[in-house]
């Protein structure tokens, strides 16, 4: 267990990244709502102006932002079914991502050990390997 002393000295040095992220995701959607409320001639090169609520009105009575949200949503529920179901058909080792409850718990931790081996994670201290390592420098 890290002590308190440590845990405040991480939040310390992560902070400046966490600022950073946040801002990289409020700033974009800020403008993105401030825009949304504003006319612009880009084509025209007239000045922004105000309008408020009416390019909101305009999209809702529009009959083709429900036909396009409609399309939306059914390729959205086409790609999430063709992953499920053609995650359900995969190895082992991709199983885990895609689809984390149709695979066994014991065959999850199978294939959470062999990629801590390839990463050089804990697996790395077992006896196993220090024996083989030994057995190839020998």
């Amino acid at each position: 267990m890290a002590t308190a002393h440590a845990r405040g000295a991480a939040r310390v040095m992560l902070s400046p990244a966490v600022v950073v992220l946040l801002l990289w995701m409020i700033v974009p959607l800020g403008m993105t709502i401030w825009f949304s409320f504003q006319r612009y001639g880009l084509l025209s090169g007239m000045p922004p102006e105000w309008t408020g609520l009416t390019n909101y009105r305009y999209f809702l009575t529009d009959p083709a932002f429900f036909t396009s949200i409609k399309n939306t949503l059914s390729l959205v529920g086409g790609v999430l079914a063709i992953t499920v179901v053609g995650g359900a058909f995969r190895d082992d080792s991709a199983a885990p991502a895609t689809v984390p409850g149709s695979v066994p718990g014991w065959r999850v931790g199978r294939a959470q050990r062999a990629a801590e081996l390839v990463d050089g994670g804990p697996g790395w201290a077992d006896g196993d390997i220090k024996r083989r390592d030994r057995a190839v420098r020998t």
